[in-house]
């Protein structure tokens, strides 16, 4: 079929794309998904729509194309190839070749991609709990820790393009992996451990930090022998069943304990009684205050950062 072609500019960048209805046979989309350099998993509800379309002849050619990138490869479309091959028709369907790979994040954002998708064509190994750490670390910064709000595509790629060339997340995700998996009887939350020992690395030294983490993970240096020691009662109380606000506001009251415990070990003082709720909110304002320094150099494309949580 006739192709046209069209340049657009997109900044400082020009694309060259080609755009033309293509028939597709079963043999064309497995040699579509065969250049397929990362997608995201096949969600089954919307795989099984497009076979019922094709199925009852409802699947029309749309304004919603098939995107194959400059270097030939697939970045969307995979379901309806996958249906195409399934039902064994061939079907007549838009498509345009010349995007640059990182497209990826510009496409179907009304459909269900979630963050762990968009995080998967970076070749991240944990991207769903890189997207979980991501979404606490944007509320945190936006101060909504509360409300039920994700970072939108955009803002998921500025941030992970900070945080994987600048202050990298991913060890601190993996150590609070295997302590998850490493311990039989007493777990902590992955990603409010993840966040909080990235944050307070941030700011105060990184061995003091890890030590502190060790402590009250593992017991380390016998803290577990001395009630008052901030590492065991925070271990204490975040393994405590009965502590309901801890299931509470998205992880928030997980975070101040941990935050109100480490004020107490980094000034070498004994944790004799937790704060209130109130005062331990004031004091996570207190660390995105000492963490702000962070966010105006190194997130300076978002104008949506808020003053005050």
């Amino acid at each position: 079929m006739d192709t046209m072609q069209h340049t657009i500019k997109y900044g400082t960048e020009t694309i060259n794309l080609h755009i033309s209805f293509m028939r597709i046979t079963p043999e064309k989309a497995r040699e579509l998904l065969l250049t397929t350099n990362v997608n995201r998993n096949l969600h089954k509800a919307n795989l099984e729509r497009i076979k019922r379309d094709i199925m009852e002849n409802e699947f029309y050619p749309t304004i919603d194309p098939i995107r194959i990138s400059s270097k030939g490869e697939l970045i969307d479309g995979q379901h309806r190839l996958n249906a195409i091959i399934d039902t064994a028709t061939t079907q007549t369907i838009l498509v345009v070749k010349g995007f640059p790979e990182r497209a990826y994040y510009w496409f179907d954002q009304i459909k269900n991609r979630t963050a762990a998708d968009n995080l998967k064509v970076q070749g991240l190994s944990n991207s769903k709990e890189t997207a979980a750490c991501y979404n606490v670390i944007w509320r945190f910064i936006n101060g909504i820790q509360f409300k039920n709000s994700n970072p939108s595509s955009r803002e998921l790629r500025d941030l992970h393009d900070v945080l994987s060339t600048t202050n990298d997340i991913q060890e601190d995700l993996l150590f609070a992996i295997k302590q998850n998996k490493s311990q039989k009887n007493v777990r902590f939350r992955i990603t409010q451990i993840a966040v909080m020992r990235w944050l307070l690395s941030n700011i105060y030294p990184r061995k003091n930090v890890e030590s502190f983490f060790n402590q009250f993970i593992y017991g380390t240096d016998n803290v577990l022998q001395n009630d008052t020691h901030p590492a065991t009662k925070l271990r204490n109380r975040l393994t405590d069943d009965t502590m309901i606000d801890l299931r509470k506001g998205g992880g928030t009251y997980y975070m101040s304990y941990i935050y109100e415990a480490w004020k107490k070990h980094n000034t070498n003082k004994a944790l004799i009684k937790w704060s209130s709720v109130e005062q331990q909110l004031a004091n996570l304002r207190m660390l995105r205050a000492e963490t702000k320094e962070i966010w105006e150099h190194s997130l300076y494309k978002w104008s949506n950062i808020k003053e005050n949580i």
